[in-house]
Formats: structure tokens, sequence, C-alpha cells
């Protein structure tokens, strides 16, 4: 029975001190690969571009860098479970969380900057009935907002804070023409509408299926900018009144008239029935 106890415990000695070189390798495995994307993280400290694909090409590397440290932050979890069964002292890796602070703000700028390039080439070469004019508005306004703060966090590195400069300064000259873009793309504008734009402009304006917003904007119209929001204000308004009135119709699909007898007749009540209906047909007719 001894030789049998002294068998095991020397097999699992053994067994132990493997276990324990590999806990340890894994360790410093995990250190080269923390070095590995710590470097190619600074190497970003220098990077600026002006050109769409090599935006996008950093924006794929950072997310690769990204779920490379995912990956190490489950290994490191599974690590420390090992060295806790082996009652060793768990490993700390500070260059995993310092990696992620330091990557956040290089994800945010390039992948604000390849937003950008994508949304806006979107904006002026799609179509321009098809705009989404208040979506477009929030979010040149959050990227903007972005551009700005990260400008100053990198306020002492020089090329990151160049190219969040260069970004926000091409968002700072497409807002002077988002006032025009806000009101020729304001909902509710109906043939009538354009009928009034084309008296303040000079000419028929109106856009088709195939006009981008860049044909739109090279008619100049920033003289006129005054005289179009009052135009869009009123189609604005009567576009709300239209959502009303086809609420109301909807809630009323199923509403059923009853008229009632009163004092032997029934001409009372039939006339506020035949005043509604005028109503409604005025409110049609103002719709065409």
């Amino acid at each position: 029975m001894r030789n049998v106890l002294d068998f095991n415990e020397e097999k699992f000695a053994v067994k132990k001190v493997t276990a324990e070189n590999t806990v340890r390798q894994k360790s410093k495995d995990i250190e080269l690969e923390l070095e590995r994307i710590t470097k190619a993280i600074e190497k970003f400290n220098t990077e600026e571009t002006n050109s769409s694909e090599e935006t996008k090409r950093l924006v794929e590397l950072l997310s690769s860098l990204r779920e490379d440290l995912d990956k190490v932050g489950d290994r490191i979890e599974h690590l420390n479970f090992e060295e806790s069964l082996l009652e060793r002292e768990e490993s700390v890796f500070d260059a995993h969380p310092d990696g992620i602070r330091e990557m956040q703000p290089f994800q945010q700028l390039w992948e604000t900057a390849h937003d950008w390039n994508v949304k806006s080439e979107s904006w002026l070469n799609g179509t321009f009935r098809k705009i989404k004019v208040d979506e477009m508005a929030e979010d040149i306004s959050n990227m903007w907002r972005l551009l700005f703060k990260l400008s100053k966090m990198f306020s002492d590195t020089p090329a990151p804070r160049r190219m969040a400069d260069t970004v926000r300064t091409k968002i700072d000259k497409f807002k002077r023409d988002l006032p025009i873009i806000q009101a020729l793309g304001a909902k509710g504008m109906r043939p009538r509408h354009w009928d009034r734009v084309e008296e303040v402009v000079g000419t028929d304006i109106r856009p088709d299926e195939d006009t981008t917003l860049l044909q739109m904007l090279e008619f100049n119209l920033g003289q006129h900018l005054p005289k179009l929001e009052e135009i869009a204000v009123s189609a604005a308004k009567e576009y709300a009144l239209e959502r009303t009135l086809d609420k109301m119709k909807e809630d009323w699909q199923e509403m059923k008239f009853i008229l009632l007898p009163y004092r032997d007749t029934v001409m009372s009540r039939l006339s506020n029935l035949i005043n509604i209906f005028i109503f409604l047909h005025r409110i049609k007719n103002l719709r065409m």
C-alpha cells in the first residue's frame, strides 16, 4: 500500500510540475501577445490619411486588434482559473486594460472618419427624395461633437489631432448647406409647395427619382433661404395636420353614426353630420 501511495504522490508531483510549467508558458505567451497588440496600437499615434480606402483599412485593423484583446481577456480568465487550482498567485496583466483604454479613442476617431466618408458619399450622390433629413442632421451633429472631443483628447498627439480636425472641417463645410437641405427636404413638401419654390427661385427645381443632393446644391439657393424656410415651415404644419386627420380617419374607420329622433325630427343631428362631411371634404381638397 505504501508503495502505491508513494508512486501516486510522485506521479501527482510530476503532473503538478508539468501543469505549473504549462501555466508559466501561457503567461509568457499572453505577455508576448499583449506586447504585440500594444505596439500595433502605438503606431496609430502617427497615422493620418485623406484616403477613404486607407481609412477603411485602419478601421478593420483596429477592429481586429480589439478582437485580439477580447480573446486575450478570455485567455487571462482561463489562466487565472488554472492558477487558482494550482494554488498559485493569479497573474495580473496591466497591459490588457491599458490597451483597451488606449485603443478606444483611436477606434472612435477612425470609425467616425470612415462613417463620415460613407454617409457623406451616400447623401451627396444618393437620391435626394430618399434622404431622411432629420436622421442626417442628427448624425452630423453627433459626429461633429465626438470629433471636437477627440481633437482635445489628442491635443498632444499631432497626427490623430490633425485627422480629427480635418474630418471636422469637412463636416463644417457640409453643415453650411444643411439649412437648405432641411428646407427642401421638409416633410410634407407637395406639388403646391414646389410651385411656390419655383416662384421664389425663378426655375423649377423639384427633384425627381434620379435627382441627387449634389445636383440640388448646385442651384446655390443660399440667397433664397429665408423664403424657402417659410415654405418648409408651412409644408411641415400642413403635414402635421394631415397626419392628425389620417389618425382621426383610422380611429373613425369602424365608427357608426346613428341618428336618433329629436322632437319628432332628425334634422338637427343630420345638419351637424352634414357639416362634418363638408369639413372633411374641404380638408381633402386642401391636401391635393
